[in-house]
This record gives C-alpha cells, sequence and structure tokens, in this order.
C-alpha cells in the first residue's frame, strides 16, 4: 500500500503541463498591463519629463496594503493606457525619490502633471478614488 501513491499524486509524472503565467503571453493573457517600473534613474525621464499626467504607486514588497490594492492600480494602467502612466516605485530598492516627495507610509499614491505632484493619497484605496483623481487631470 505505501508503494501506491494516492490519485492526486503527480511526482514522477511527465504528461502534466502547467498553465503558463498571465505575463507570459499565450491563450491564457487576459490584460496587457500597461504598468511601469519607476525607479531613482529612471524618474525624470518617465515622471517629471512625461507630457502626460503619471500614478505613481510608492510600495514595498512587505506591505500588505501594497499588495491589495496593486490587482486595482494595474487595471488602472490598462483602463488609461495612452492617457495618464501608471506605474510602481519599490521604496526600498529606490530610497531618494519617495524621501524628495516625502513619502512616509506606504502605499502612497502621487499623481504628477506637467513634473509637478498634483494630488496625493495613501492607504489602499479604492478605484473609485483613485478614477476620482485621474479625472481631475484629464
Amino acid at each position: 500500500m505505501a508503494d501506491n501513491p494516492p490519485p492526486h499524486h503527480t511526482q514522477g509524472r511527465t504528461d502534466l503541463q502547467l498553465a503558463p503565467e498571465p505575463d507570459e503571453g499565450g491563450p491564457y493573457k487576459t490584460k496587457r498591463n500597461d504598468m511601469i517600473e519607476f525607479t531613482d534613474g529612471n524618474f525624470d525621464n518617465e515622471v517629471i519629463n512625461s507630457e502626460i499626467p503619471v500614478l505613481v504607486d510608492f510600495a514595498a514588497v512587505w506591505c500588505g496594503p501594497c499588495k491589495a490594492i496593486a490587482p486595482t492600480v494595474s487595471a488602472l494602467a490598462d483602463a488609461y493606457a495612452g492617457r495618464v502612466k501608471i506605474g510602481k516605485m519599490d521604496i526600498d530598492q529606490n530610497p531618494s525619490t519617495p524621501v524628495k516627495y516625502h513619502v512616509r507610509a506606504v502605499p502612497t499614491l502621487i499623481l504628477f502633471k506637467d513634473g509637478k505632484p498634483v494630488n496625493q493619497v495613501m492607504g489602499a484605496v479604492n478605484r473609485r478614488r483613485l478614477e476620482d483623481m485621474l479625472g481631475s487631470v484629464l
């Protein structure tokens, strides 16, 4: 009996394939994901010098509320593609920019227009609040 694994056991089977992750493309891809990864190095070019408004999600990998709001921010990046740049910045990997903009807690989302911050929210706010923010600059 010990030599016979239960029916759901898959170790050693070669006929099984895992579905690709959504961002690997293929038939399982369901969204574009127009999120931009902002860094201290690309911030001026991508945000300050942008011709369209930019929403920056200052976040951290260890932050629970950041993880909770991530799908909403990603969905907005897809919905507003071409009208607003939307992306995130890891505050641990990029410490200079958050200090410059007085980011004291994560998530903090700052909306920039013409290179200047024009609106800001802290915490895992709902989609409607973020859409209202974006609507104020469009």
